[in-house]
C-alpha cells in the first residue's frame, strides 16, 4: 500500500513538474491580448469626438475594457495583493489613485461641474495605465512572456520612430484630424499625440531599449537596431522637441552611471555607428536636422539668450508665487485633479511635480515621490537578484531611461494625464513594470521563501 501510494505520488509529482515546465513556454491567450493593449497605447489617433465630454474616443478605451473583462478580473485578486506590496511600486501607485478619486471633489467644488466629465475620463484612463502596469508584472512572470512582451514594446516604438521618420523626410503625411493640426502644427509624431512631446519621451525609451539589444545581442540583428537607433536620435530633433533633447543628456548620464565602466565600449560603439549613418546619409536628411537644431536652440539662444530657450516656460513658472500668495491652502490640499487651471491660469504647469502638488496637495505630492523613486529602487533590485544577463541589462537601461524621464518632468507633465500626452503614462509604465517583472516571478518568490 506504501509502495502503491509512493508511486503515485511520484507520478503525480512529475506530471504537475511537466505542467508547469510546459505552461512556461507558453505565450497564452492573456499575454496575447495585453500585448494588443499594449499596441493600442501607440495608436492615439481618435475614433470618434465626445463633444459633451471635451475629449476623444479611443481605440485603447475599447481595448483595456475587453482586456479587463475577459481577463482582467481573474487576475483581480493577485492584482489586489501586488497593489497592497509596500515593496512595489504599484503600492504607492495606488494610493496615488486614491488621492486623484478624491480630489475629484475639489475639481468640482472650484472648477464647477463643466470639469467634472473630462477630469472622470482623464482618471480612469490615469488609473487604466498602472492597472496595466500591474498586469505587465503578473503576466510577464516567465523569460519567454517578458522578452515577448519585450520584443512588443520595442517594434511598437520601432513603427513610431519609423513613420515620424518618414514624415520628417516629408514621405508620409500627417495622419491627426485638421482641427488638430490647426492647433499643433503638422509635425512628424506617427500615430502618437500631435503633441511633439509625447514622440519625443518614447524615442528615449526606444533609445533605452536599443542600448539593452545592443549590449545582448549579437549578428544582424546589431546592425538593425543600430539604424533604428539612429532613426530615434533624429526623430526628437525632427519633431523640434526641446523636452527630448534635455531628456538626452539625462539618459546618457543615466546610463553611465548605471552601467559604470561597461558604459564606456557600448556608448563608443553606438557614437561611430551614428557618426558613420549621419555622414553617408543624404545632404536633404542632414539639411533638415541642422535646420531644426539652429530654429528652436542656436538661432534662439543667439537672439534672445537662455530667455529664448525657455521663454514660454518662464512665463508659467512665474505665475507660481502670486498664485501661491493669493491661495496658501492650495499646497495643502490642491485644487483638485486636472483643474490646476483654475489655480495658475495655465493650461498646465510645465513641471510635473509641481503639477502633481498644486491639484492632489502636499500628500498626493508625497505619495507621488515615493511612486517615482520606488520605480528607481524596483529596478535597481532586479538588476542585483536576476541572473539573466538580458534582464539585469534591460533594468539598468530602464533605470537610465526613468532617470531621462524625471528629468523631463521638470518641464513638462510626462507622466500624468494631460490630455495632449495621451498614453504617455501607459508607455512609460508599461516598460518600467516588465523590467521589473523578473522580481516577481515565481522561481524567485520560491527561492526568497526558502
Amino acid at each position: 500500500m506504501s509502495f502503491r501510494s509512493n508511486t503515485s505520488n511520484t507520478v503525480f509529482a512529475l506530471k504537475r513538474a511537466r505542467y508547469e515546465e510546459q505552461e512556461q513556454t507558453k505565450i497564452g491567450a492573456p499575454v496575447l491580448v495585453l500585448s494588443v493593449l499594449i499596441t493600442s497605447y501607440f495608436y492615439c489617433v481618435p475614433l470618434a469626438r465626445l463633444e459633451s465630454a471635451g475629449t476623444d474616443w479611443r481605440i485603447y478605451d475599447i481595448v483595456f475594457a475587453l482586456f479587463f473583462l475577459f481577463f482582467g478580473l481573474h487576475f483581480l485578486p493577485r492584482l489586489q495583493q501586488l497593489f497592497k506590496d509596500r515593496n512595489t511600486f504599484l503600492y504607492w501607485a495606488g494610493l496615488l489613485l486614491v488621492m486623484v478619486w478624491l480630489s475629484l471633489i475639489l475639481t468640482v467644488g472650484i472648477g464647477g461641474m463643466s470639469r467634472l466629465p473630462p477630469a472622470i475620463i482623464r482618471s480612469i484612463r490615469f488609473s487604466a495605465y498602472f492597472f496595466t502596469a500591474g498586469f505587465v508584472v503578473l503576466l510577464a512572470d516567465t523569460p519567454r512572456r517578458y522578452r515577448f512582451l519585450f520584443g512588443v514594446i520595442y517594434i511598437n516604438i520601432a513603427t513610431q520612430a519609423v513613420l515620424a521618420f518618414a514624415q520628417g523626410m516629408g514621405r508620409l503625411g500627417s495622419f491627426w484630424p485638421v482641427y488638430y493640426t490647426a492647433i499643433y502644427g503638422v509635425l512628424p509624431v506617427g500615430t502618437l499625440s500631435p503633441h511633439h512631446k509625447q514622440i519625443g519621451v518614447v524615442m528615449l525609451l526606444g533609445i533605452s531599449m536599443s542600448l539593452t539589444l545592443l549590449r545582448s545581442k549579437s549578428g544582424a540583428l546589431r546592425v538593425v537596431v543600430l539604424g533604428l537607433l539612429a532613426i530615434m536620435v533624429m526623430v526628437p530633433i525632427f519633431a523640434k522637441s526641446r523636452t527630448a533633447w534635455l531628456g538626452f543628456a539625462f539618459l546618457f548620464a543615466g546610463y553611465v552611471f548605471i552601467n559604470r565602466q561597461q558604459s564606456i565600449r557600448i556608448l563608443l560603439a553606438v557614437g561611430v555607428g551614428l557618426m558613420v549613418i549621419f555622414t553617408v546619409g543624404s545632404n536633404s536628411l542632414v539639411s533638415v536636422l541642422q535646420d531644426n537644431v539652429n530654429e528652436v536652440f542656436i538661432d534662439r539662444y543667439e537672439r534672445l539668450g537662455f530667455e529664448g530657450i525657455a521663454g514660454d516656460r518662464l512665463l508659467v513658472y512665474d505665475n507660481y508665487p502670486d498664485a501661491i500668495a493669493k491661495s496658501p491652502w492650495v499646497l495643502l490640499t490642491g485644487v483638485g485633479f486636472q483643474n490646476v487651471l483654475k489655480f495658475i491660469s495655465a493650461a498646465g504647469a510645465h513641471n510635473n511635480y509641481a503639477q502633481a502638488w498644486f491639484e492632489l496637495g502636499i500628500f498626493g505630492f508625497v505619495f507621488y515621490m515615493r511612486m517615482l523613486f520606488s520605480v528607481l529602487k524596483s529596478l535597481r533590485s532586479t538588476a542585483d537578484v536576476t541572473e539573466s544577463c538580458f534582464e539585469r541589462a534591460a533594468a539598468q537601461d530602464a533605470w537610465a531611461a526613468f532617470i531621462a524621464v524625471m528629468a523631463t518632468m521638470l518641464v513638462g507633465e510626462t507622466l500624468w494625464a494631460q490630455s495632449s500626452m495621451y498614453t504617455l503614462t501607459g508607455q512609460i509604465m508599461t516598460y518600467m513594470a516588465l523590467a521589473a517583472a523578473p522580481l516577481h516571478y515565481p522561481s524567485f518568490a520560491k527561492k526568497e521563501q526558502k
